[in-house]
């Protein structure tokens, strides 16, 4: 569908292109005529199953714990609609593992994005009912500043250590079940826990909760790599190994040695220590916004 559509806009830079084709060999038969026919009709007629079967594998991969292979199970199956797939999934309980029966059961909230007023009121709640001996941040798009946002991803830290780090998140997670936030426990170990969560009201929206704890040395870390943006983490790797480091969500380490740099305990320091200019996490839109200060 991108292809023809692409072609459909530049008819005619394809049409120069196919008639120069016409003179060499360059293109087969088949395919002068199915570009020739994008040019006069503006696209090709694709058959409806093949586009049925298309728009089922991209809903039912949608779906929480739906990966490509479960999904072309399910259409093999002959299903190729949500509706269809829950009508089958009240029939046969087999048929989805138990993750997968909860992304369908939520599977048009999830799909919605938070608004950031939303969010204020989920960061609010979570910062309230960390336990003490947690540190924590809400990371992603919202720590830019962004208007809306996919899920809520919150790290977290436990000064005390590695020891104490579990029992905390299992408190925590206890917690917000108290307060009817959680509503689902995808997945919980020591490190992180997924969820499905919503505000403790009658509209609340089922949203994509993921708390993970870090070891302290490790937060500045992770905390630069989970706020991004994708493009900004792209840049700042890219110069860390100009600089003869690697980075990562867990350190930043000397290519040449494989030891971590030591004492960095801030975003601050992270970026000082490879030379590069202080952003604020809303400034951080992309590759554009790493400025390198001269040596």
């Amino acid at each position: 569908d991108a292809v023809v559509t692409t072609l459909s806009q530049n008819k005619v830079m394809v049409k120069q292109a196919l008639d120069a084709a016409t003179k060499g060999d360059g293109l087969g038969a088949k395919i002068r005529d199915k570009i020739a026919r994008i040019i006069t009709d503006g696209g090709l007629s694709i058959a409806p199953a093949a586009r049925a079967r298309a728009d089922a594998l991209a809903a039912f991969q949608a779906i929480y714990g739906v990966g490509p292979k479960k999904a072309e199970e399910l259409i093999t199956a002959g299903y190729t609609t949500i509706t269809e797939l829950r009508a089958a999934a009240a029939a046969n309980p087999k048929l989805l593992n138990r993750n997968q029966t909860t992304g369908l059961r939520y599977y048009e909230p999830l799909l919605e994005r938070i608004p950031r007023a939303e969010m204020d009121r989920h960061a609010a709640l979570l910062l309230s009912a960390k336990p003490a001996a947690l540190d924590g941040e809400i990371v992603g798009s919202y720590r830019r500043g962004r208007p809306d946002s996919g899920d809520i991803d919150m790290l977290l830290t436990c000064p005390a250590g590695a020891g104490a780090a579990a029992t905390a998140l299992t408190d925590f997670v206890t917690a917000l079940r108290a307060r009817g936030y959680i509503r689902e426990v995808l997945a919980h170990g020591e490190h992180k826990c997924l969820a499905i969560a919503a505000l403790p009201e009658a509209a609340g929206i089922p949203r994509r909760l993921d708390l993970l704890i870090t070891p302290p040395e490790e937060f500045p870390f992770a905390v630069l790599y989970f706020t991004g943006s994708d493009g900004f983490n792209v840049a700042m790797r890219s110069h860390a190994l100009d600089r003869g480091y690697t980075l990562n969500e867990h350190a930043l380490t000397h290519l040449k040695t494989a030891r971590p740099a030591l004492g960095l305990r801030s975003e601050r320091e992270i970026f000082k220590a490879l030379g590069v200019q202080w952003r604020e996490p809303h400034e951080r839109t992309g590759a554009e916004a790493l400025v390198v200060i001269p040596r």
